[in-house]
């Protein structure tokens, strides 16, 4: 089961599962555990993120139960990321930081393991808007100068986030030069589907810069790519129509890396067809859907292609919460929005960070 899952071999994967789960009905509770974990991934690689988070979680309890803290620390990544991806960021961040404290001090002997849980902690911090912190730690794995999974969800998590803090910074050409990197790392087996998330989140990285060159992939990557390269050199109706199926489509199926790359590049086209006030409307829903309200780090990620109708939406909301809403303030300090003071006075200020500190020096 872990060897179809971790090639990416998703339905054979579940399909192992189930049978494992009909002849070893009697199984040690560690080793159902085990499996169930197993399918969770398998689960998250169709987008069923709430099946996969919740099976992760049903296998966290009984790792807890049995105290076998390698299956707590596979468990709690497995559900926190799918807790964060589906957009609850604060409540990943705290089944992470749980478990850290609960394992981690008896994991001295498995720096793997450690590794996985510290690369999706650095996951979550990335997105509540620790930009720069998220950025050298996951770059010190990348680099070899930290111990790092062999995993390759866990490899890509990390290439991930340093490219979308290089993008937050104002360095989307660097974070296109690190996925196209050939030197870094690949794990052994089957690397066919973590080549296909490669490849999208390099296109989504080119949504931002705008350059498409050098990106190829499967047919679904292909036909992405055609779509966006199109509402680039030709922004009209009917591009428009067909990133509004993608937007659709994402919501419908939880895809959350598509509903970013449609909301951007439906804005975009708005704004270059003329409806200036339709694309404010696409980048307010950016920064409002559910899926993505509390993904700050990738937000901000977006902000460099979206100015100034991600200022001038952001402002807006903000004016809405008569500028009192935490999370949309530190998304402003992030991005480098002006905004005014609360209209009262005495409300503690959240400390910044040191990306918040640079822009408002």
């Amino acid at each position: 089961v872990a060897q179809a899952a971790f090639g990416g071999r998703s339905e054979q994967a579940l399909q192992l599962a189930a049978d494992w789960r009909t002849r070893f009905a009697r199984a040690p509770d560690n080793e159902f555990a085990t499996v169930v974990v197993n399918e969770a991934l398998a689960l998250s690689m169709l987008d069923r993120t709430r099946e996969a988070e919740r099976e992760a979680l049903a296998a966290l309890r009984i790792f807890r139960r049995v105290r076998f803290e390698h299956g707590m620390v596979s468990a709690a990544v497995c559900a926190g990321c799918m807790k964060a991806l589906s957009g609850r960021v604060n409540d990943a961040a705290a089944l992470l930081d749980a478990t850290f404290d609960e394992a981690a001090p008896r994991l001295a002997q498995a720096p793997e393991t450690r590794a996985s849980l510290d690369v999706a902690r650095n996951f979550t911090a990335f997105e509540r808007g620790d930009i720069e912190s998220a950025l050298a730690n996951a770059m010190d794995r990348i680099e070899g100068r930290r111990p790092s999974p062999r995993l390759p969800v866990m490899l890509l998590i990390d290439r991930f986030v340093a490219a979308r803090s290089l993008m937050a910074l104002g360095r989307a050409r660097q974070a296109a030069a690190l996925l196209a990197r050939s030197d870094l790392e690949r794990p052994a087996g089957d690397w066919r589907f973590w080549e296909q998330l490669l490849a999208l989140e390099r296109v989504r990285v080119a949504a931002v810069s705008g350059d498409y060159s050098g990106i190829d992939g499967p047919p679904e990557v292909l036909a992405l790519l055609k779509l966006l390269t199109l509402a680039q050199r030709n922004p009209s109706a009917i591009a428009l129509a067909a990133l509004r199926k993608m937007v659709r489509e994402a919501e419908d199926r939880q895809q959350e890396s598509q509903l970013f790359m449609a909301l951007l590049m439906k804005a975009r086209v708005e704004q270059h067809t003329g409806n200036s006030l339709q694309a404010r409307r696409s980048v307010t829903r950016l920064i409002t859907a559910p899926m993505l309200r509390e993904r700050l780090g990738s937000l901000a990620s977006l902000a460099p292609a979206l100015q100034p109708m991600f200022g001038d939406a952001l402002r807006s909301l903000l004016e809405e919460s008569g500028n009192r809403d935490e999370r949309l303030l530190r998304l402003a300090r992030l991005t480098g929005v002006a905004v005014e003071a609360a209209t009262e006075a005495g409300a503690p200020a959240e400390p910044l960070s040191p990306r918040e500190e640079q822009i408002g020096a």
